[in-house]
């Protein structure tokens, strides 16, 4: 086992390189999935962000106008009858899931404003994941780094490992193990906020996005849930693949401690060698 190690550095280097490699393609794909819950906003000449405006239009024609319209019309009207139906603008919302359903009207209080209550919540998070967006590609970066220095100090390639192949062996996996740790403690900070305001978001996204918001604008609420696509699911797909760049880091390093020791009797004597040709 020991020997099939020491003989495949170049195979698990450039595995390893490959993976680091691929965290820039997968930036694309997490933010795409969360890519409708957002708030159209215009900055004031000092760089502040100005209110949130129903008639914030983009060069696309773009608006607010179908968020405002939704939450201001169900804003306070939610209501029950006499055996427990919801009830909204009077008319009875039939759900399969009543908890699902009571969760879901709770998030419109009495009489919300959209501009105060529920923009500021959604422009933080899209923020957030533009932010996160921009570290998943930051971390991608580091790890390639980290890979071209362990190619400069030949850990791939070297048959015998000196001092200088177990410190850059170790320290630089390591390097992508903190930031793999960071990454994914962040990634479960946007999933529990995610979680928190399921519901918002999720309208948020069928309203926002083109494909739905004409049709969903003039439907009841059954449709609008009907349509919801965003879930945890990418998040936690991410907290994997996080995940498994930290296990195989780790893996590289001690990797590095093995080789180093395997190969420490060859390592003396071609030193003693070289000692003895000075001399």
């Amino acid at each position: 086992m020991i020997k099939f190690l020491t003989k495949n550095s170049k195979a698990f280097y450039m595995t390893f390189g490959i993976i680091v490699g691929l965290l820039f393609i997968v930036a694309l794909y997490y933010i795409t999935n969360y890519a409708h819950i957002h708030v159209y906003y215009t900055l004031e000449a000092d760089g502040t962000i100005s209110a949130f405006s129903r008639t914030t239009e983009t060069t696309l024609g773009y608006s607010n106008k179908n968020l405002f319209d939704y939450f201001t019309k169900n804003a306070g009207v939610i209501t029950y009858d006499t055996e427990g139906l919801i009830l909204v603008n009077g008319e009875t919302w039939v759900a399969e899931n009543a908890e699902s359903a009571s969760k879901f009207m709770s998030m419109f209080p009495q009489s919300a404003d959209f501009s105060t209550v529920y923009a500021p919540i959604i422009f933080d998070f899209q923020i957030a994941m533009s932010q996160f967006n921009d570290l998943i590609v930051t971390f991608g970066l580091i790890g390639i780094i980290c890979f071209a220095l362990l190619l400069v100090f030949a850990n791939h390639s070297r048959r015998i490992y000196y001092k200088s192949n177990l410190i850059a062996g170790i320290i630089l996996p390591l390097i992508v193990v903190v930031f793999g740790i960071v990454m994914i403690v962040k990634n479960v900070q946007l999933m529990n906020t995610f979680n928190q305001n399921f519901e918002l978001f999720n309208v948020t996204s069928v309203l926002q996005n083109p494909a739905t918001s004409g049709t969903a604008v003039q439907s009841n609420t059954d449709y609008i849930l009907s349509q919801y696509s965003c879930n945890s699911s990418t998040f936690i797909i991410y907290i994997v693949i996080f995940a498994l760049v930290i296990i195989y880091s780790l893996f590289l390093a001690i990797y590095a401690v093995i080789k180093y020791k395997v190969t420490s009797q060859e390592r003396e004597e071609i030193i003693k060698r070289a000692v003895v040709e000075n001399d």
